[in-house]
């Protein structure tokens, strides 16, 4: 569903804005509709930020860094819409390098440590420029590598997607489509609690539990109820 569709369903379901057959689009809203409007895209926007472990939101990235530079933006290696850096976890190191000339043969993985770590061993003092070992991330939400890198070696990690805003009336949500109408169930949560309309937060809370517990069960590696 796109975004004004989403509306329209959730106007429809909640039954909130009278006159549905005005919500033609969403540009230029006012009055009711640009309150029901706001509250389909915060609804999408909560649901991105829930979890940090969404499957559509993932992405793979492969980038060269740049002898004796340490410090990268998402902008210098050509990314848009970074929200957080894959870390990784203990049976996975999503950080890997080589070096170009010998080719993806000589790929090996490369551990994340924390700020702190990579401040006192890589930022203080001098040190000889050489193929990095370790990563890190800083305040800024730069990538930083240690030590610094002679040469121009190829790196390959991951990220999640900044949250996706609805804006136009065509714009659809990243997520799968079947699961669209978990966005219809949250919007009308938000109006419910808004409005205290216990009655109709009622009535849709079986529906948004079963959709959301479907939701995780396919797009996280976690599987289960929501804490």
């Amino acid at each position: 569903m796109d975004f004004l569709t989403l509306c329209q369903e959730t106007a429809r379901d909640s039954g909130i804005v009278a006159g549905l057959p005005s919500l033609t689009t969403v540009a230029g809203a006012t009055g009711r509709i640009a309150q029901l409007v706001g509250w389909v895209r915060d609804a999408w926007i909560d649901i991105q930020n829930e979890r940090e472990d969404w499957l559509w939101m993932q992405r793979r990235f492969t980038a060269s860094l740049t002898a004796s530079s340490s410090t990268y933006s998402a902008a210098s290696l050509g990314l848009s819409r970074v929200g957080r850096w894959d870390t990784g976890r203990p049976s996975f190191r999503p950080m890997w390098i080589y070096d170009p000339a010998t080719g993806q043969s000589d790929e090996n993985d490369i551990p994340f440590i924390p700020y702190d770590s990579w401040m006192k061993t890589y930022e203080r003092g001098a040190h000889d420029e050489s193929r990095p070992t370790c990563w890190s991330i800083s305040p800024q939400n730069e990538l930083l590598f240690g030590p610094v890198p002679d040469k121009a070696y190829t790196i390959r990690g991951g990220y999640t997607l900044a949250a996706q805003e609805l804006t136009a009336d065509s714009d659809e949500p990243e997520m799968p489509s079947q699961y669209h109408r978990v966005i219809i169930a949250e919007a009308i949560a938000l109006v419910s609690r808004s409005d205290e309309v216990i009655e109709t937060l009622t009535t849709y809370k079986g529906q948004y539990d079963r959709l959301r517990s479907a939701l995780v069960n396919s797009q996280t590696n976690t599987p289960g109820p929501l804490p």
